[in-house]
């Protein structure tokens, strides 16, 4: 029996062979009605699979996998332990938080994932503690049995990626949002936690993934920016007082401050990675719960 991940994956070369074929065609201005003919087969193909297709080819062309990390060449000597300062700072990539480096347990969650799939389909549990495990957050998704090998890390990114936005707008509901008013989406939370799944992903150390290939870590204690004075330009900010505004980051990618106010900066090449989305199919969100004082957990602090 032909499972239906296999058809995907068969209808997905297939339209990257197609998008290939019709792109050369229309570079060498040949056979220009064949290339059209082509081009817009696979786009078809796209549409039904639900796929984006620059991002599938970029995918596909890598072998269907995460594109593996460069090695580590100038600042290979520099490589050491992770400091035992809260923050870290960068003039490139901004602020991170050592704590949210391995938020959620991405780890974990990863074999999860591969554990759910193995077993033709099961439920994930990711769930993280604060006030030292006095409260916490879980959340439960459904992985299905049909994953692709080559796709099993995008979904678990996927699914890691939502589960970090959920607990960021938990910690933002009442009552946790009147004890930390600042912590819901702070500049270095969602980024930091890319970089701690990438680094689970690869099997690096963090302070590997650190030195190679984000710019030099400035450790320090000091809490990065909460409020700024600057116009929500960019929507990246959001009103506290008249004329006072919240820095906020609902992005996984760094959010600096330069001469024209707060900006995006994109990771590296070498660290980016595709998730794969609800919309595949292939994993969906079940449900949400808080709990309190449960001592049977054991959870990191965030």
């Amino acid at each position: 029996m032909v499972w239906r991940g296999d058809v995907v994956s068969v209808l997905l070369r297939l339209w990257v062979r197609l998008q290939l074929m019709g792109w050369r065609l229309w570079r060498r201005r040949q056979e220009a009605a064949g290339g059209k003919i082509l081009f817009a087969l696979a786009l078809v193909l796209s549409a039904w699979l639900g796929v984006s297709p620059v991002a599938r080819v970029a995918h596909l062309l890598a072998g269907g996998e995460e594109v593996p990390p460069l090695e580590c060449e100038s600042r290979d000597g520099v490589v050491g332990q992770l400091p035992r300062d809260h923050y870290l700072y960068s003039e490139r990539y901004g602020w991170f938080d050592t704590a949210h480096f391995a938020t959620g347990d991405p780890a974990q969650v990863i074999r999860d994932v591969h554990a759910a799939v193995a077993r033709g389909g099961d439920q994930v549990v990711i769930q993280q503690g604060l006030r030292g495990g006095i409260t916490g957050y879980t959340a439960y998704y459904w992985v299905s049995g049909r994953v692709p090998r080559d796709r099993i890390l995008g979904v678990a990114l996927g699914i890691y990626l939502d589960w970090s936005r959920r607990f960021e707008a938990w910690q933002n509901r009442p009552p946790r949002a009147l004890l930390g008013p600042f912590t819901p989406f702070a500049i270095e939370d969602l980024p930091s936690q890319y970089v701690g799944f990438y680094a689970s992903a690869h099997r690096l150390d963090l302070a590997y993934v650190l030195a190679c290939y984000l710019d030099e870590m400035e450790p320090t204690d000091e809490a990065p920016p909460r409020l700024t004075l600057a116009a929500d330009l960019a929507g990246k900010v959001e009103p506290v007082l008249p004329g006072i505004r919240r820095l906020v980051n609902r992005a996984f990618t760094p959010l600096v401050p330069t001469p024209d106010g707060w900006r995006r900066v994109p990771w590296p090449k070498a660290l980016r990675m595709m998730p794969v989305g609800s919309v595949s199919g292939l994993w969906h969100f079940v449900s949400e719960e808080t709990w309190y004082f449960d001592a049977a957990l054991v959870l990191a602090e965030d």
